[in-house]
């Protein structure tokens, strides 16, 4: 369950709190022996015990309605960032390798982009994609890919970085050539 769909959940369980007493008030309007109970002493204590156990089953349920939806949220999460991370080092190294070939920045980044697409298992056309530059941002199935290719220090680079929804990973490795 996403955090907006919490907060909103959350948000109409408050307003629904504030305008309780109203709704109250209004039944005891048409039903007026829910106030001679609070009046009588026997019967007192029995209303405010059965009123606190609901208020707290209530919250037990809403407690764990949410609380599930998290932790699946959370292991569907992980398992999105690890097939994201595995294919984005996938992709860094394959254009590593390339780099190291002396390829060109175009040749690099079709190499580790056809590498993503093979290893996230999505239909690809490499002549889908136009390559001027050192830096692309594409889609390959449902994921983004932002490959870059830099110099640091006398050390060309690739960084690619994957994300899909709220996900988002990426490596960057060296890739030293003699010049």
């Amino acid at each position: 369950m996403t955090r907006k769909v919490r907060v909103a959940i959350g948000l109409t369980t408050l307003i629904c709190l504030i305008c309780l007493p109203y709704l109250v008030d209004a039944h005891d309007a048409f039903f007026p022996h829910h106030r001679d109970d609070l009046r009588k002493d026997e019967m007192r204590l029995t209303v405010v015990f059965i009123t606190v156990g609901f208020v707290i089953v209530l919250g037990a349920i809403f407690y764990v309605v949410l609380r599930g939806e998290t932790e699946e949220s959370q292991r569907t999460r992980e398992s999105e960032e690890d097939r994201l991370e595995g294919a984005a080092n996938e992709a860094a190294h394959v254009g590593r390798a390339k780099l190291l070939e002396r390829g060109t920045p175009e040749a690099t980044i079709h190499a580790a982009l056809a590498a993503y697409a093979e290893r996230v298992e999505a239909d690809w056309n490499p002549t889908s994609v136009l390559v001027e530059g050192n830096a692309i941002r594409c889609q390959i199935g449902g994921d983004v890919v932002v490959i870059r290719i830099f110099e640091q220090a006398d050390t060309k680079k690739i960084e690619v970085k994957a994300s899909r929804e709220n996900v988002t990973t990426g490596s960057v490795l060296d890739a030293v050539v003699d010049r």
